[in-house]
């Protein structure tokens, strides 16, 4: 008795794990279909590339306030290097990521809506709205841009001569000489 019942309390818990599973399998290649594992792997490495390019600046900004030694530039670099590897190294793993996008995008759907996405993502006709989204995007991005370029030089213009007024009216604009405040 002791172990039919034993048996009916984990045969739900059993088959929960095993729907779970399915589940996870089921969003993952479905990121796979849709493009999103792609877009997340480009978006990691961008995210990466600018972390550096930031922290680039950071370091020659602070090389030419210094009068160092050599010793200490390399005490410096060291630190930067150590500090890059800190911020990207295994940053947004892939199982991060799936799961991340497992917990936001998978539930708005059931498991029957994810079969169903699963197979059209799959079909020729899935395959072909993918492609087309990744070469459409690409071609948006560049008209976006020249349709902003027009916009841009008269807004850093009027940006630039604000901050020029704002710094003569306050009277506070440091000497090469000046500490900061």
């Amino acid at each position: 008795m002791r172990t039919a019942v034993l048996f009916l309390i984990a045969l739900p818990l059993v088959a929960a794990t095993a729907q779970a599973a399915n589940r996870s399998e089921t969003l993952s290649a479905l990121m796979e279909a849709e493009g999103v594992t792609q877009a997340f792997d480009t978006a990691r490495d961008m995210l990466r590339v600018q972390t550096k390019a930031d922290a680039d600046k950071g370091m020659a900004s602070l090389l030419t306030r210094l009068n160092a030694t050599p010793e200490v530039v390399a005490s410096l670099r060291k630190a930067y290097a150590e500090f890059i590897d800190s911020v990207t190294t295994g940053a947004f793993q892939k199982e991060d990521l799936a799961r991340m996008w497992a917990e936001a995008y998978g539930a708005s759907f059931s498991d029957d809506e994810l079969t169903q996405l699963l197979a059209f993502y799959q079909s020729p006709l899935g395959q072909k709205t993918v492609a087309s989204s990744r070469s459409a995007m690409p071609k948006v991005m560049e008209k976006m841009q020249s349709e902003l370029q027009p916009r841009l030089q008269p807004a850093i213009q009027r940006y630039t001569e604000q901050v020029r007024k704002i710094v003569a009216d306050c009277k506070c604009e440091r000497t090469a000489d000046a500490p900061a405040k």
